[in-house]
C-alpha cells in the first residue's frame, strides 16, 4: 500500500498593497483630522481664554496614515497651566474640548462618557467616518491639568 500526503490547502493570496495617501485622499476630511490654516491671532488652541491666565503646552502629531489601511490618525498630549498658579479645574478642559469639537461641524453618531472626563465620540462627514477621544487627569482641580487626544478618520465605505 503506497501513502499519498494530503494536499495543502491553497495559499491565501497576498493582501492588496495599499499606497501611501495624503490626508486629501479621504476627500473632505474633518477638521478634527485636518484643521484649515488660521490666521495669526492671540487665541489659544482649544479657545481657552488668554484673559483667564491658561498657559497651555504640547503638541498634534499627524495626520498619519495608519500603516496598510486608508484610515488616519492624528495623537495630541497637552498641558494646561494657569499664569498665577491657580488650580485647573479640569471639567472647564473638557467643556472646552466638548466646544471645539462641536464648532468642527463633525456630525455625532454615537457617543459614550458624556459629563465625564474620559470621552469617545463616533461621528461622520460627507465623505469620512470618524472617532475622537479624549482623557484629561486629574480628576480634581490641580495646579496642572493634562489631556490625551486621539483622532481617526477614514473614507466612508462605497455602497
Amino acid at each position: 500500500m503506497r501513502r499519498v500526503p494530503a494536499k495543502l490547502p491553497p495559499s491565501a493570496p497576498a493582501p492588496a498593497r495599499v499606497p501611501v495617501l495624503s490626508v486629501r485622499s479621504l476627500g473632505t476630511p474633518s477638521a478634527l483630522i485636518d484643521p484649515p490654516p488660521e490666521p495669526a491671532t492671540d487665541k489659544m488652541p482649544f479657545d481657552l481664554p488668554l484673559n483667564q491666565g491658561y498657559e497651555i503646552s504640547g503638541e498634534w502629531k499627524g495626520p498619519h496614515q495608519i500603516q496598510g489601511t486608508y484610515s488616519f490618525g492624528r495623537i495630541a498630549n497637552f498641558r494646561v497651566k494657569k499664569g498665577d498658579n491657580a488650580e485647573v479645574d479640569p471639567k472647564d478642559v473638557a467643556q472646552t474640548l466638548e466646544r471645539w469639537i462641536s464648532t468642527s461641524g463633525v456630525q455625532s453618531t454615537q457617543s459614550s462618557g458624556a459629563g465625564s472626563l474620559e470621552r469617545s465620540i463616533d461621528y461622520g462627514t460627507a465623505q469620512t467616518l470618524g472617532t475622537i477621544s479624549y482623557s484629561i487627569r486629574p480628576e480634581a482641580p490641580a495646579k496642572e491639568v493634562s489631556f490625551h487626544l486621539e483622532v481617526r478618520e477614514q473614507p466612508r465605505p462605497s455602497r
